[in-house]
């Protein structure tokens, strides 16, 4: 697979398809700060504040001046790796939001641990130091540094990690304000809250039965669809500014289809029975557990969002799920293999599959959520 392609799920990330869970806080902040010096963290720091809040901050200073805050990305974001395990990684913002320090202190990703060595992702990790992501704000899923070859999940999820939990931090704790460090009141965040954690809760309905066809279900917006042509992906990498994208560009007529990508939620009761028929529709309840969720992923195109890796490693490293500030990915143990759509006039899809929701991740589906 050539880098260029190894780069595509950067962008899958835009797929927007149903708003958010709330972040769960693991609080782990106070055992790492008791290892880390804070000079290590924050250059001319020399003592930390008392770690407090959630997301959970530790104030750093240098004699009685505050330089900034440090914090753990897992206790302001629900991010997993390729061990399905959190990758935690120690942040450290100065007030006006400049990224002074960032360090992997906890992981338990297979490469990393026998593959790859700790320099290549401290390597890795040293990029984002001195960016200023309210000044710049960085494009979504698009690290500052390559990915390593071998590691792209893991890396992936290090920096989506960064990403999310630096908004999640810098807006909380008003970074880039004359108010820096000062959490936002209860008024203010009700007043900044967007209109999904206002307004009154989603419910799915699991009395609509309805059996649609396939037009419908697109009509209805029961089935999201992301249609990108070799011209669109072409000049989405171009946008990116990553050298020598254009030495591997995708060659062809530049509207022939880069990728066809459909996904629904196939635990409602409606669109599952529409979309996997009786049968299809029985074998997936056997599977699901009480209130466990399910989502269903169609594709066709030059571009295979299934991929190779789950054949090697178990986990499907081309498509994340995201919700809120949460994010997790399948692994073949939540897969199955869907031979065609039972939906009146459905197109044959080249990959079609059912995922469970896996145990233990909060998942609404009822709220918006992002493949």
């Amino acid at each position: 697979m050539s880098a260029f392609r190894a780069r595509i799920t950067a962008f899958f990330t835009a797929f927007v398809f149903l708003t958010a869970a709330l972040p769960a806080y693991a609080e782990r902040l106070p055992d790492f700060l008791a290892k880390i010096q804070p000079s290590e963290i924050f250059p001319g720091a020399d003592r930390y504040g008392k770690p407090e809040g959630k997301p959970m901050v530790a104030r750093v200073y240098k004699g009685d001046e505050q330089l900034g805050l440090v914090y753990i990305t897992t206790d302001a974001v629900n991010t997993r790796g390729y061990s399905s395990k959190p990758i935690d990684t120690l942040m450290a913002l100065a007030n006006d939001g400049t990224i002074a320090g960032a360090k992997l202190v906890d992981h338990h990703e297979p490469i990393m641990l026998i593959g790859i060595p700790q320099s290549r992702v401290d390597k890795f990790i040293d990029k984002y130091i001195g960016l200023n992501f309210i000044k710049n704000p960085p494009t979504p899923s698009v690290a500052p540094g390559d990915i390593i070859s071998g590691a792209t999940v893991t890396l992936m999820v290090v920096n989506d990690s960064i990403q999310r939990s630096y908004k999640v931090i810098a807006n909380q704790y008003r970074l880039g304000s004359d108010k820096a460090l000062q959490t936002a009141s209860a008024s203010d965040v009700r007043e900044a809250a967007p209109a999904s954690e206002t307004r009154p809760r989603r419910m799915a309905n699991p009395d609509k039965q309805d059996i649609l066809s396939w037009d419908e279900l697109l009509k209805q917006k029961a089935v999201g669809h992301l249609h990108i042509t070799l011209d669109q992906i072409n000049k989405l990498f171009e946008k990116g500014g990553k050298a020598g994208v254009a030495d591997h560009a995708e060659q062809g007529d530049p509207d022939d289809t880069f990728i066809d990508l459909y996904v629904a939620l196939v635990s409602q009761p409606s669109i599952g029975k529409s979309l996997l028929g009786k049968d299809g529709w029985a074998h997936l309840q056997k599977r699901l557990k009480p209130g466990q969720q399910a989502v269903l992923v169609a594709g066709e195109g030059r571009y295979s969002w299934k991929g190779s890796g789950y054949v090697r490693g178990g986990i499907f490293d081309r498509i994340e799920m995201i919700q809120g500030e949460n994010s997790f990915r399948f692994t073949d143990a939540q897969h199955e293999r869907v031979v065609e759509l039972s939906a009146a006039d459905a197109p044959r899809f080249k990959e079609v599959s059912w995922f469970t929701i896996p145990e233990g991740v909060a998942f609404d589906g009822a709220e918006p959520w992002r493949l």
